[in-house]
């Protein structure tokens, strides 16, 4: 069993390299709008950094969950990822940017209050650590504002899309009536 979990995991890292870098090298044509929703060619490194980020995240914390002081290095990866992405800000849209943010500063509190439960382990006694649940309460309202953050940038583009929808909508049926009339003017102008 235990070769078969490791045969997955690592086939899961390959097929998920192979598709980040089908969709990072492949034309724009053929991801529909993914690609469109990035500024430049420096900010479409985003979902590859992104990838780099979570299986190298992944893996630090799989094979050095026994170290105690492992998290401050994830600690250090994270803020990397963090620079990288207020400092670019690598979406076209404002909303995007401030969602990917949020998510990865919530993701930031996250390995920080595994790290303060981590170190309270080794010189904490039990009586003290079994009842201190603030950080992980201010770990749960943090995930649950990233969620809402979501929702509100889905409705967002969901509204969007509507809109650019029925307005293209409405250019096509005025382009087809202003045809008609050329058309007809036309036709009166040949009858006289």
């Amino acid at each position: 069993m235990y070769i078969f979990s490791c045969l997955l995991s690592v086939s899961t890292i390959i097929i998920s390299f192979i598709v980040v870098a089908s969709v990072q090298f492949g034309k724009i044509g053929e991801f529909g709008e993914f690609k469109n929703k990035f500024k430049d060619c420096q900010s479409q490194l985003f979902i590859p950094l992104l990838f780099v980020y979570r299986v190298s995240l992944g893996l630090y914390s799989s094979l050095r969950h026994d170290n105690e002081y492992s998290t401050i290095f994830m600690l250090g990866i994270s803020i990397m990822f963090n620079l990288y992405i207020i400092i670019n800000l690598p979406f076209i849209d404002v909303f995007q940017n401030y969602r990917t943010a949020a998510i990865h500063i919530t993701t930031i509190f996250i390995i920080i209050t595994a790290d303060y439960y981590r170190t309270m382990k080794s010189n904490t006694p039990m009586s003290i650590k079994g009842r201190l649940y603030g950080p992980a309460i201010a770990e749960l309202v943090m995930i649950g504002i990233c969620i809402a953050i979501s929702f509100v940038v889905l409705v967002w583009e969901i509204y969007q899309y509507i809109k650019s929808c029925r307005n293209s909508k409405i250019k096509d049926s005025g382009d087809a009536n202003n045809a008609k009339e050329v058309d007809r003017s036309q036709l009166q102008l040949t009858r006289t």
